[in-house]
C-alpha cells in the first residue's frame, strides 16, 4: 500500500494479534522478550531491504538507504519499518512508461548516464536535440520515460521475516 509517497507493508496474523491482546497476563521478562523479538524482526527487515537494493540497483543513493528507518513502540509491542523518501515507492512498485515535462521550471535537468552528460529539457522545446558545452540539450520539450521494473526489496524482506516473526511470538508466549 502506498500512502503519500510512503511505503507501508504490514505483517498481519490473527493468531499473533489475539495472543498480543492478552500481553498483560505475561510477566515482564516475557514482555521484554517479545519486544526484543519485534525489534530484531524490524532490524532484519531493514537490513535485508538495504542489502537487496545494494545488490540489484545500478545506483543506490545513500539517501535511499538512510531513509529506511525503524520506529519502536515498546508500550504497544510494535515496530514500524518505513521510508518517506519520495522515490522509494517508484523503486519498490515500479512505474509504467510515462512522459516527463518541465512544469514549474524552464527546463528539466538530470544526469544521463548513457551519454555521461547532464541533460537539459527546456519546456518550450522546438529545436533539434544536440550537444553544447558538454551538455545534452533535448529539443522536444519532454522525455518519454520507459518506466521502471519493480524492485520489491521491502516486500521480500517482510515476507522472508514473517514466519520467523510469527513463530517467535508464539514460542515466547506459549512457554
Amino acid at each position: 500500500m502506498v500512502l503519500n509517497n510512503n511505503v507501508s507493508i504490514s505483517i498481519n496474523n490473527q493468531e499473533v494479534d489475539k495472543l498480543l491482546k492478552n500481553i498483560d497476563k505475561f510477566d515482564q521478562r516475557t514482555q521484554n522478550g517479545i519486544n526484543d523479538h519485534i525489534a530484531l524482526t524490524a532490524l532484519n527487515i531493514q537490513r535485508k531491504s538495504i542489502n537487496k537494493w545494494k545488490g540489484t540497483l545500478k545506483t543506490t543513493t545513500r539517501r535511499l538507504e538512510t531513509s529506511l528507518r525503524i520506529i519502536y513502540n515498546r508500550a504497544l509491542f510494535m515496530a514500524t519499518v518505513f521510508t518517506d523518501y519520495f522515490v522509494a515507492p517508484f523503486i519498490e512498485f515500479g512505474t509504467k512508461p510515462h512522459e516527463i515535462k518541465a512544469k514549474n521550471k524552464k527546463a528539466l535537468k538530470f544526469y544521463y548516464g548513457r551519454v555521461h552528460a547532464t541533460a537539459f529539457v527546456p519546456a518550450a522545446g522546438g529545436f533539434k536535440t544536440h550537444f553544447s558545452g558538454g551538455n545534452l540539450w533535448i529539443g522536444k520539450g519532454k522525455v518519454d520515460h520507459p518506466g521502471t521494473k519493480e524492485n520489491p526489496a521491502i516486500r521480500e524482506a517482510v515476507k522472508s521475516e514473517q514466519n520467523n516473526y510469527i513463530s517467535g511470538i508464539k514460542r515466547l508466549l506459549n512457554k
